[in-house]
């Protein structure tokens, strides 16, 4: 119906314009352009033929046009360049009568929405020729693509009726169709042109065909009712494109011929001798799992979900052969690195190798990941740290013993140990436990992986270990590493392991784009990261604290691909350890709404836990790595008596109330017992809340989610033992489940990594911060917060908080 009525509005626009006018042609001056329909048109040919096309592809082009006549190969050129919404073009054009005329124009385009795109454009004539001098245009367009397959657009060309021998010439509109009965490989188009003051019924039909023979390989065709008609054939070559195309009369005699140059920012493919290359990664620093936005000179930094997608790339890439990778000390947590370790199996099992190198000093974190490749190089005197795996807890009790300040916390659960950090002085048998497990489950995988990929036994690999640091030297013996290098000598010894390819940067190979011919609004899976500790209100950034997740700053993000028609599912990417209730239930609650109109998958990064797990629980699917810290479904809630404190700095207090529980939260004093019960009957319903929505979202009982609950963290292979997720995998096959559960091919989805955080000029100095928090819970508590995340999550309002996390070097 959408569709009928744009196409009746066209003609009636259209035809009421051409009957208040007066049927004067302006004499036609022919440009360097093969034969393009105004609604299948594409690349810098949409700057002459319809502008609004151009805001199709927002990659650079450019393109250099020569037409001749005869065989001297004289004749117009041309010059184009667009990007975007922005179109620039310069013609020299004689071949229609002399002097010549020179051409200019500029042209704008803009995106109404995905389906319907506007354009116009200006052209000046600059020339000496009787008639011509000064002459100018303005055109518009517009092109409607409501999905792949169709496609309409209508053109009015000399708005300004320029006069031409002292009358006003007429309008030209071209009024057009294109049709994809067999996807992209074929293009059928029909143009109408008419002039204004002349009847409908007396203009000019033209028709197109464009046939893709392969990648990079293309012939193109049109003829009109008078018999005329032409033939080209289109030749890519990466970013190259080369054209020629034919005209021919109705005899038919050649009437005149185009060739082309072109290049662009984006690849359509090769039509002959596709070079084959291999990636160059280099990995360092954090790859954080949320999009910021650039900031002034700061620019938009790569995500973790980009890295993953990369990789996918260049697992389907049948030309590329391999992958150097660089290991310089990535800040990975354990689950991204187990992401990343699987991505490389799965680029040597298409045929492909990948060979590292380690820098300097490297620890167990890179080597596990560098196991995974064919070959590893280490520098010659160096040594490999890869001293084991460890757990550090440290508690804080008998520090704030010392200074007189008492924490007074409750919660639900043996396991739930955050508050333990500040109320005891050692591990308790259930905290021991836990982290003994976990520890377990990340170690074997290790140890297992390791042993596997370099063919080594568990009882050898655990004596070199034991006796870690290892130099390279003995790497290399024991088959740790194939071979010893310099830094220097890594792109020469890469080349030599991956011959017969050329290099090309993990940057450079990402950032170029492919040429997409589809039409209409595609189909969209949105990644949307949650990361940090959770609070509620807007997201942060602290120095001192790190990340906070705002659920005011995430809830929109869900709510834009929410209302998002062209979104049909959300991948939640979650990498958090919990936080404030309030902020989680917020956050729960938006994911329901959305999960009410489309499918919303959660993937699991390196920690999901407590308030984590909460948000993670609405949803339809959850995935988690091996290695994901879940689970620690608890409440903790709580306050710090600063009494003795205030006492030891001589401060006095005299609290006047009204209401027996006015200094419920007053850091003045500690708990009576009928406030500590009371705060514990509390807890224990947020508690019931939490477990009952977790039984409800996963399709178990109270008792079931209780018995696995209780604060317990868990790996996220035990996780999945107890139905806590419902699978092992990542970005990759959150984003396939996504697809599948919309009902969706997965060839034809877009994803977008959505932001969710604005790109800060400069933290917050959380540390003046929290000395002038600490200085105002002494001197003033009844206005005083507890700073961020200070003692493992102490605050205002209820905590669904992990009690650690676990560093991996």
């Amino acid at each position: 119906m959408y569709v009928k009525r744009v196409v009746a509005g066209i003609l009636i626009i259209l035809t009421a314009i051409a009957a208040n006018a007066n049927a004067v042609r302006y004499p036609s001056i022919s440009y360097p352009h093969g034969a393009r329909s105004v609604a299948s048109v594409d690349g810098t040919d949409a700057v002459f033929y319809n502008p609004a096309v151009m805001k199709s592809n927002p990659y650079l082009e450019m393109q250099f046009y020569h037409s001749f006549d005869d065989s001297t190969f004289d004749g117009d050129n041309g010059l184009v360049f667009s990007r975007g919404g922005l179109g620039l073009g310069y013609y020299s054009l004689k071949r229609s009568g002399e002097p010549s005329v020179s051409s200019w124009t500029i042209a704008l385009a803009s995106r109404y929405n995905k389906r319907l795109l506007v354009g116009s454009s200006y052209t000046f004539y600059k020339t000496d020729r009787q008639g011509f001098h000064n002459d100018h245009f303005w055109k518009i367009g517009m092109v409607y693509r409501p999905n792949r397959k169709l496609s309409l657009a209508a053109v009015a060309n000399n708005l300004n009726r320029m006069e031409f021998e002292g009358d006003k010439t007429s309008v030209e509109y071209t009024v057009g169709g294109g049709l994809r009965p067999f996807g992209e490989k074929i293009t059928l188009s029909g143009d109408y042109l008419f002039y204004g003051g002349e009847k409908f019924k007396h203009g000019r039909f033209t028709a197109f065909a464009d046939i893709k023979l392969k990648d990079g390989m293309w012939v193109s065709g049109h003829a009109d009712e008078n018999k005329f008609f032409g033939i080209g054939l289109s030749l890519a070559f990466g970013r190259s494109v080369v054209e020629s195309y034919a005209y021919f009369d109705d005899e038919p005699e050649f009437g005149s011929g185009v060739v082309s140059y072109g290049y662009s920012y984006n690849t359509r493919g090769y039509a002959l001798l596709h070079p084959n290359r291999y990636t160059v990664l280099k990995l360092s620093g954090s790859y954080p799992e949320e999009r910021q936005t650039s900031f002034l000179w700061k620019k938009e930094r790569r995500t973790f979900s980009d890295l993953i997608l990369g990789l996918d790339r260049i697992r389907d890439d049948a030309h590329i052969t391999g992958i150097a990778l660089y290991l310089d000390h990535p800040k990975f947590g354990f689950a991204q690195l187990e992401e990343l370790r699987v991505k490389i199996m799965q680029i040597k099992a298409r045929g492909k190798e990948v060979v590292c190198f380690l820098a300097p000093l490297s620890g167990t974190g890179s080597y596990y990941l560098a196991s995974a490749c064919d070959k590893i190089a280490m520098q010659r005197l160096d040594q490999l740290e890869m001293m084991g795996l460890r757990a550090e807890v440290t508690f804080y009790k008998g520090t704030l013993d010392k200074l007189g300040i008492d924490a007074q916390l409750e919660h639900i659960g043996d396991y739930k140990t955050a508050s333990d950090l500040v109320t005891r002085d050692s591990m308790s048998v259930c905290h021991r436990e836990a982290v003994d497990a976990l520890l377990d489950d990340i170690w074997d995988q290790v140890m297992c992986g390791i042993a596997e990929s370099r063919a080594i036994s568990s009882d050898s690999l655990m004596l070199l270990i034991d006796n870690a640091p290892i130099t390279s030297v003995d790497a290399l013996e024991a088959g740790l590493v194939d071979t010893l290098i310099y830094p220097d000598e890594f792109e020469d010894w890469a080349g030599a392991q991956l011959s017969g390819a050329s290099p090309v940067t993990f940057k450079q190979y990402i950032d170029i784009g492919t040429y997409d011919a589809r039409w209409g609004e595609l189909p969209c899976v949105a990644i949307i990261p949650a990361e940090g500790s959770i609070t509620d209100g807007v997201s942060g950034n602290s120095l001192f604290t790190g990340k906070s997740l705002g659920s005011e700053t995430l809830n929109q993000a869900i709510r834009r691909a929410r209302t998002n028609e062209s979104v049909k599912a959300v991948v939640l990417r979650v990498n958090s350890p919990g936080g404030q209730v309030l902020g989680s239930e917020s956050i729960w609650r938006e994911l329901k709404l959305t999960q009410e109109q489309k499918p919303v998958i959660v993937s699991m990064s390196n920690v999901a836990a407590s308030g984590g797990y909460h948000i993670s629980s609405a949803s339809d699917y959850i995935l988690a790595q091996n290695s994901t810290v879940t689970g620690s479904i608890g409440v903790i809630y709580g306050k710090l008596d600063l009494s003795r404190l205030r006492e030891n700095l001589g401060f006095s207090t005299y609290i006047v109330k009204r209401g027996d529980n006015a200094d419920f939260f007053s850091m003045a004093h500690g708990f009576t017992d009928e406030q500590r019960l009371k705060l514990h009957k509390q807890i224990r319903l947020v508690y019931d809340d939490f477990v009952n929505t977790v039984a409800e979202n996963r399709g178990m009982t109270y008792d079931e989610v209780d018995e696995v609950a209780q604060g317990r963290i868990w790996s996220g292979n035990r996780a999945f033992d107890r139905n806590l997720i419902d699978g092992i995998g990542g970005i990759s096959d959150a984003i396939d489940t996504a697809c599948q559960l919309a009902r969706i091919k997965r060839r034809d989805v877009v994803v977008e990594i959505v932001p969710t955080r604005q790109h800060s000029a400069i933290p917050s100095l959380q540390p003046l911060a929290t000395v002038a928090g600490l200085i105002r819970l002494v001197t003033h508590p009844e206005v005083a917060e507890i700073p961020d995340d200070f003692a493992a999550g102490l605050g205002n309002g209820y905590y669904f908080r992990s009690p650690y996390e676990i560093r991996i070097k």
